[in-house]
């Protein structure tokens, strides 16, 4: 790795020290993964699988996976490598929707998580896991005895989850207002999107707020580039 060229990059971005160092650390730990486990590729050279991989692997040596990636998606940034930098978010987010519990969306019926909670599927990362198609959602409602169009608003709203900044109250929003996938997302004008949803909240009352462009911005991009792995 450039260690040198990578420290002044995090100073410039007012890094502490501790910080810039620990990131180096989990940078070099990943390098000696690929070279440990001969996956004979630079650190630049990785698809989104290898990051995974390397995921894997954390876990299975109680490694935080979480954290390693905060360094090793920085030193993609400062690469300017945006698809992996990217594919680290990507890969964070789907570790966070691990802890997720299904409850804490604030719009899904709380009778009904309790009822796949008692089947097992408790948090957002299961119910993508057991409903990536109709088949597997109805063996899902057949199983907990939720109706097959609540199992589908709670896939619907796990899989907007899986998008950076939507974790709780936005992806509940989105699908409330129909935009209930990426495709719909990717789609809006960033602009027309805010002012549709401030409407939506006002009328409503729901308990959140518009994004505001940036964030709209990010959402509408997020969308265009996030792996579909849910069929509707």
């Amino acid at each position: 790795m450039d260690e040198t060229g990578f420290f002044n990059y995090m100073k410039e971005k007012k890094k502490p020290t501790d910080t810039i160092n620990s990131y180096i650390n989990r940078v070099k730990r990943f390098e000696q993964y690929l070279f440990d486990t001969k996956i004979r590729k630079s650190i630049g050279e990785l698809t989104i699988q290898d990051l995974q991989d390397f995921v894997d692997w954390s876990k299975s040596n109680k490694i935080n996976a979480y954290l390693e990636l905060f360094g090793i998606r920085e030193y993609y940034r400062f690469l300017e490598n945006k698809l992996l930098s990217y594919a680290c978010n990507q890969i964070m987010q789907m570790i966070q929707l691990e802890k997720f519990k299904l409850k804490n969306f604030m719009t899904v019926n709380q009778e009904h998580a309790k009822s796949l909670a008692k089947i097992g599927i408790k948090t957002a990362s299961q119910i993508l896991d057991v409903g990536r198609n109709k088949k597997e959602r109805e063996v899902l409602a057949e199983s907990s005895k939720v109706p097959i169009e609540e199992i589908l608003k709670f896939v619907k709203i796990a899989n907007l989850a899986r998008c950076p900044g939507h974790m709780k109250k936005r992806a509940c929003l989105y699908f409330e207002v129909g935009l209930d996938t990426f495709d719909k997302i990717a789609a809006q004008n960033p602009e027309e999107m805010i002012a549709f949803l401030d409407d939506f909240i006002k009328k409503t009352g729901f308990d959140g707020s518009a994004p505001i462009l940036a964030d709209a911005k990010s959402s509408i991009e997020n969308s265009k580039r996030i792996l579909r792995i849910i069929e509707f």
